[in-house]
């Protein structure tokens, strides 16, 4: 049995869907307008030339794009070859109202993404609308998880290497930190320089626990310590870390 999609489904956590029509045809502007975006969910643009249907989708990169009869009566399907050089990857349907194969077979080489054949059913209409939005949604849901993840991987690849440079100096220091002590009875020490020896290898383990969770961050979310740039949050991680170290 075929699964529909209807409209609730469709616009159930979007803000806004932008739709782009490109068609002087005023009864198809009349048609998408009344019968299949009237929801205020849908934010719909008519513009009858491709020069500014392509400035448009260049700005705003909509949801859809409705490919019509434009000023001159000709679609120009160069258009599809300047959207992509644009770097706009919103899905095309062509509108016509003649069905010609080789025209269409030509249309979807160049990159459309379906076509409607005009008079059309609405029901036929709203369901391949609705199925082509909800699909560039879901592609573009991927491709944000996938620019994520990259994101996330190259950030812990990065403070993989710097804690192997921060692990060598850290490893000297403490190797310092020993011998000063190994030459140095605590009781021989001056009070403060006492004071401050232990409070530096205080220092020196919590630096170690806070490269450690850096190295184990595996959920990237940014945060304001200060008044400075945006940093990586390891708040709760490195209290949890540190807490350990107290009852160790």
């Amino acid at each position: 049995m075929e699964q529909f999609i209807t409209l609730e489904e469709t616009n159930r956590g979007m803000e806004e869907t932008r739709i782009l029509i490109i068609d002087v045809d005023l009864r198809r502007q009349k048609f998408f307008k009344e019968s299949i975006f009237y929801e205020n969910t849908y934010q719909v643009e008519v513009v009858p030339s491709v020069k500014e249907g392509l400035e448009y989708a260049l700005s705003n990169k909509p949801d859809l794009i409705l490919f019509g009869a434009t000023e001159n009566s000709v679609q120009d399907l160069n258009f599809l070859n300047l959207l992509q050089k644009g770097g706009c990857s919103s899905p095309v349907i062509l509108l016509i109202e003649i069905n010609s194969q080789i025209e269409i077979v030509d249309a979807f080489r160049k990159g459309i993404k379906d076509f409607i054949t005009f008079p059309a059913d609405r029901e036929f209409v709203l369901q391949k609308v609705l199925a082509i939005i909800a699909q560039n949604k879901e592609n573009e849901r991927r491709e944000y998880l996938d620019r994520q993840l990259i994101r996330v991987e190259a950030i812990q690849i990065t403070m993989t290497t710097l804690s192997h440079y921060l692990n060598n100096y850290l490893t000297s220091l403490d190797g310092n930190f020993i011998l000063l002590s190994e030459n140095h009875q605590p009781e021989e020490m001056d009070p403060v320089c006492r004071e401050v020896l232990q409070k530096s290898k205080i220092d020196l383990q919590n630096i170690k626990t806070v490269i450690r969770v850096l190295v184990n961050t595996k959920s990237v979310s940014f945060t304001q310590y200060d008044d400075s740039m945006p940093m990586i949050d390891i708040r709760s991680a490195l209290s949890k870390e540190l807490n350990k170290e107290v009852y160790l």
